[in-house]
């Protein structure tokens, strides 16, 4: 089952609160999922009626890139394109040692994580490109983020350590472990190091999270960060669905 498919294996279209943004941007916020791909435009005028009668004053909408039909009702009630994203799959996952310099994560270090993921999440996020948002609350939410997958018994973590220095990380969300999947998180490289390899050893240290088994490891990063492609494409990932993130904001 590819990426689409799972987001189309909903039955309706349906309004959903964002409590997490919420609570960082002090702002309601929600999304609109949908969960088919044949719907009106009437349906949208619904929703975000509906959505500015409860109170919501952000919106965002991820569709996949060929949906035309969909971004046009989406534009004619407000929504406005913010940037697209691509979802990526590796399969074939091959189990063996970790490589040199990686660690499993367990605790000491969370200042540290949390500054790495302050400095990787600065800029380009589909926050930092919405004026709605500032930019010190944008990064805010990326590292709040962070400091929930710490605590998460669900989270994996790894890191990259340079003469002691803790110079990147990636981090795995292994509640689909039933279904043999693994969905990475937050992945991130200090500044300075990046071009050493290091986000390449992080992914491949990922297949060696025996016992979990993962068959397969999900990923979505935005088509503008080119780093990370190259990085993703250069370790097995293939794109599976391109997306396109909207966003509304009440006026």
């Amino acid at each position: 089952m590819n990426g689409l498919q799972e987001e189309t294996d909903k039955k309706f279209l349906s309004l959903e609160f964002l409590s997490f943004d919420t609570n960082i941007f002090g702002i309601q916020c929600g999304k609109i999922f949908f969960g088919k791909k044949n719907f009106s435009k009437s349906e949208i005028s619904y929703l975000v009626n509906q959505a500015h009668n409860d109170g919501y004053r952000h919106l965002v909408a991820k569709v996949p890139k060929e949906w035309n039909v969909a971004e046009s009702y989406l534009k004619e009630n407000g929504f406005q394109f913010i940037l697209e994203s691509v979802e990526l799959r590796k399969d074939n996952l091959t189990i063996s040692s970790l490589p040199e310099n990686i660690l499993s994560y367990d605790g000491g270090e969370d200042e540290r994580l949390i500054e790495l993921t302050g400095e990787a999440f600065s800029s380009g996020t589909r926050f930092h490109l919405d004026d709605v948002f500032s930019t010190e609350k944008a990064t805010e939410l990326h590292e709040q983020w962070m400091i929930n997958l710490i605590k998460s018994p669900n989270i994996r973590i790894l890191t990259h350590k340079s003469n002691d220095v803790l110079t990147g990380y990636i981090t795995i969300d292994c509640q689909e472990i039933e279904q043999e999947k693994g969905r990475i998180g937050l992945f991130a490289v200090g500044r300075g190091y990046s071009g050493k390899g290091i986000g390449g050893s992080l992914l491949k240290a990922l297949e060696c999270l025996d016992p979990l088994n993962l068959k397969t490891h999900w990923a979505m990063t935005e088509s503008a960060n080119q780093g990370a492609l190259k990085t993703y494409f250069g370790n097995g990932f293939k794109p599976v669905t391109y997306w396109n993130i909207f966003h509304w904001n009440s006026k």
